[in-house]
């Protein structure tokens, strides 16, 4: 045998030696096969597992796209009982309370859009608008001698009401309606197009203000309610307090106006994010405004800031607003800006009443000033283009083509107030820098002349005694008040409010308390530049031409308002 055939043999006899590779008896698998076999077995055991879990998942799938719309019906029909059950429970346990009425309002509020979706879908919505095509425009028609026939009515009723109801019983209350028609003559002199002014909404927004003022100033039931709202949105906008004390630590307060100011500002606009993305702005703008619309004939987006400036402040209104800033015209623009100045925010409301203000006098301000804004943003710069308002409806904020939640709105909110805050901290440091130059001025003129006490609060006592004057306030306190004023305009109102205790007669107070209350201080400049070129960059050249004017017309607008109040007090 050689030694080639002698290899063979014994690799031969080592393969049936090696018993790995045998089948095992009793159907048992070879060592070699449970090494190899295993593994393969067990990824044909997951192939099944991942195969059978896809089935199920294209099934589950499947279903829900069959029977999608039946199921979140059904979840919606699930959601509305429990709810409906909750509320008839909870006004069967108590009725008539302030929670009551609350429930009561939002379920008119949700029954209402639930009747204009389902109107929507079954077109009733468009067969009405096209089967009242016709008469509306007849009655457009009629509404103009409508409008021309109320007129005299308003006028006539509001004239008998304060000749001998008012006017009887505290004569030097005709000092302010005086001063209320020196106001509106200032207006119309330095108006940008004196011959374009449309009288209409100046009558009806002083008209509207006095008739809110006799609601407000002389009966409880328009106190309380007002008083309840303004309660409320404070309370709201406190929740930022929360979040800045989790963030920055709990004296944050004291770290200065971009910790207290900032957190709120960022906090509102992930709500206002929020809120438009469940279109709960939309309806705002679209129904909000349209009472207040239809009787001074503004705009939807101005009517509205008029209302939401009751209660919020300029730097909330301008999120408000952002998405349509764009499309505004410059009477608008001038709308928007005046109704920011002449009122003051929910929060700052309690500021104020913290400051030394009368909280009954300061609540009735920010509601009759509304009308007022309205009025002279229309007089100091009347509309002079033709605007279209349909377009002020349909914007929208945000795209709308990917895939936001309300947990990505509310972050989204959140990251773009932060330039906002940085342009109005900015803008505030410097301006408040120059005021502090001017007033050091001030003062190292008068030492040179031998007036150590010169500064702004005398040189404004002086120039605005006439102000005073006109707006009713007794003549030993319109020193005092014009330098109130002052320094409301040119520092803070929070500093205005401060000094109240030196007024003399409660009258004088009280006038002061409205002709003050309204965030029209020079400082406030830089929050309107600062805020409204952060969100509407592109209109820059407009906002620096329009903001002046919005400026004047909002403190004009707080005096009147502060004239108002002088004609509807009482002495008694």
């Amino acid at each position: 045998m050689t030694t080639e055939n002698s290899h063979t043999d014994y690799d031969k006899s080592l393969e049936m030696l090696d018993f790995s590779s045998r089948p095992a008896k009793n159907g048992t698998k070879s060592l070699r096969q449970v090494e190899n076999g295993v593994c393969e077995d067990e990824e044909h055991n997951k192939n099944c597992w991942v195969r059978s879990v896809e089935v199920l998942e294209m099934a589950a799938r499947k279903f829900w796209s069959s029977y999608r719309s039946a199921i979140l019906t059904g979840i919606k029909i699930v959601m509305i009982a429990l709810y409906l059950v909750f509320v008839s429970y909870s006004w069967y346990c108590r009725f008539g309370d302030e929670g009551s009425i609350i429930l009561l309002i939002l379920t008119a509020f949700l029954a209402l859009r639930a009747l204009g979706k389902i109107c929507k879908v079954y077109g009733i919505t468009r067969r009405l608008t096209k089967l009242l095509e016709h008469p509306v425009s007849k009655l457009s028609t009629y509404f103009i001698y409508i409008r021309f026939c109320l007129y005299p009515i308003i006028a006539l009723g509001v004239g008998l009401y304060l000749g001998l109801e008012v006017i009887p019983a505290n004569p030097r209350n005709i000092q302010s309606l005086i001063g209320l028609a020196v106001f509106i003559a200032i207006c119309f002199i330095f108006s940008s197009k004196p011959s374009r002014v449309n009288w209409h909404p100046v009558f009806w927004g002083c008209m509207v203000q006095i008739c809110v003022a006799i609601f407000t100033l002389r009966t409880k039931v328009g106190y309380d309610v007002f008083c309840w709202f303004g309660n409320a949105v404070q309370t709201f906008t406190a929740f930022s307090n929360s979040g800045a004390a989790f963030v920055f630590g709990k004296d944050f307060q004291s770290w200065g106006l971009l910790f207290k100011a900032g957190g709120m500002l960022v906090f509102f606009n992930s709500i206002i994010f929020v809120l438009l993305h469940l279109g709960v702005i939309d309806a705002i703008v679209r129904f909000g405004g349209r009472a207040v619309a239809f009787c001074l004939g503004t705009g939807p987006v101005e009517s509205v800031v008029a209302v939401t400036n009751i209660f919020l402040g300029q730097s909330e209104v301008i999120l408000l607003t952002r998405p349509y800033l764009a499309a505004l015209s410059l009477s608008e623009f001038c709308a928007v800006m005046t109704c920011g100045y002449a009122s003051v925010s929910g929060g700052l409301i309690g500021t104020f009443i913290a400051y030394g203000a009368p909280a009954n006098h300061l609540l009735t301000a920010a509601v009759i000033s509304a009308p007022a804004a309205l009025a002279f943003s229309k007089l100091i710069m009347p509309e002079t283009s033709k605007v279209d308002h349909s377009s002020q409806s349909g914007m929208i904020m945000q795209d709308k083509t990917g895939n936001r939640t309300v947990l990505s709105a509310c972050s989204e909110g959140a990251i773009a107030a932060v330039g906002m805050v940085a342009a109005v901290m900015a803008n505030m440091l410097a301006f408040y820098s120059i005021v502090m130059m001017f007033d050091s001025v001030l003062h190292w003129m008068g030492d040179r002349v031998g007036r150590h006490d010169l500064d702004f609060e005398t040189v404004c006592g002086y120039l605005l005694y006439p102000l005073a004057f006109i707006m009713g306030v007794h003549p030993e306190d319109c020193f005092s008040v014009g330098a109130l004023i002052g320094v409301k305009m040119f520092a803070t109102p929070l500093t205005g409010f401060a000094e109240l205790g030196k007024i003399i007669q409660e009258r004088s107070e009280v006038i002061t308390t409205y002709a003050i209350c309204g965030f029209s201080a020079f400082t406030a400049l830089a929050i309107g530049i600062g805020g409204f070129l952060a969100v509407c960059p592109e209109r820059k050249k407009d906002i620096l031409k329009t903001i002046p004017y919005g400026f004047i017309a909002g403190n004009i607008a707080c005096f009147a308002t502060g004239s108002v109040a002088g004609l509807m007090y009482n002495e008694s």
